[in-house]
């Protein structure tokens, strides 16, 4: 049933599968009225008309009924936001595999060939901003994606940056910032400073490229790349 109805919902939000299937089961024990939202996504999955769900009285056990019950009407209101809260255009498995993707470009870089990575990370990238953009997903799902876009981001500005496309390296680097601090990822951070400070080094900007390198260095973690900061750094 909770296929049924993520189906007959088509483009509109609903919970996931798991959050469907609970809210059925309070359904059909009765711990929570139907409202009428899913009542008629109900008749839709089931192809039959709505009042037929209950009998023939439309308007009975919805909890956004006007009969007598004007309390009932914000507690629909407060378990539809529970379940917009609850939507997502994407799965955790999903946004997983987008961030161990991410990773390995990382370790692509140092030894394939780079316009092969360089496919990879934009196309992978084009990926992530249309989830983004286009779509709706939980507050931890959002952070995540922003993480893996600044990782992407990062090697997307190395990869101009060793091929000379410096305006273009210096825009992914800004954009892979942006993605660092809204996932508030000091590690995600630390890798875009290091491709920045790997452009300016190129462009023998050395002041701005050891300051890049000292900042990454400060709010990278332990287990990040330090090492390799603070090579830039002393550079």
């Amino acid at each position: 049933m909770a296929r049924r109805l993520r189906h007959a919902a088509g483009n509109d939000p609903v919970p996931v599968r798991d959050a469907l299937v609970r809210m059925i089961r309070y359904w059909e024990n009765g711990q929570r009225g139907i409202t009428e939202r899913y009542e008629l996504l109900c008749a839709a999955a089931l192809e039959i008309k709505p009042d037929q769900l209950s009998g023939g009285s439309g308007a009975e056990g919805r909890e956004d009924s006007d009969d007598g019950a004007p309390l009932f009407r914000p507690v629909s209101r407060a378990v539809d936001l529970g379940t917009w809260l609850e939507s997502t255009n994407v799965g955790e498995a999903t946004v997983a595999y987008l961030a161990a993707t991410a990773r390995r470009l990382s370790g692509d870089y140092t030894h394939q060939p780079p316009l092969t990575v360089l496919n990879d990370a934009v196309e992978l990238q084009r990926r992530i901003t249309d989830l983004l953009r286009g779509g709706r997903q939980r507050l931890p799902q959002t952070r995540d994606l922003c993480q893996a876009g600044a990782e992407v981001f990062a090697v997307l500005a190395l990869l101009c940056g060793d091929i000379g496309q410096y305006a273009s390296a210096e825009a992914y680097g800004n954009a892979g910032w942006i993605c660092a601090q809204e996932a508030g990822s000091g590690l995600a951070g630390a890798y875009v400073l290091s491709a920045q400070a790997k452009t300016a080094q190129w462009q023998k900007r050395y002041a701005q490229a050891m300051a890049k390198a000292r900042q990454g260095y400060e709010i990278c973690p332990p287990a990040g790349a330090r090492v390799l900061l603070a090579c830039q750094e002393a550079l």
